[in-house]
């Protein structure tokens, strides 16, 4: 058996370190979700916008006034 030479208790110095270490911060999924879906948004706005305009009739508007 091993024989310490110490009065501390190992178990309880290895408590202390871990509750002494930085907390971690929390993983915050919201926003990078939030701007996926804005993403997804604008790009179903500009897909339905593309499909729906009329066609160009292929000469502009300054030589159809005259």
């Amino acid at each position: 058996m091993m024989h310490i030479d110490s009065t501390l208790d190992p178990d309880q110095l290895a408590l202390a370190k871990v509750l002494l270490q930085r907390p971690t911060p929390p993983v915050r999924t919201w926003a990078p979700l939030a701007a996926a879906a804005v993403a997804a948004a604008s790009a179903l706005a500009l897909a339905t916008a593309s499909l729906l305009v009329p066609p160009s009739e292929g000469r502009h508007v300054v030589q159809l006034s005259r």
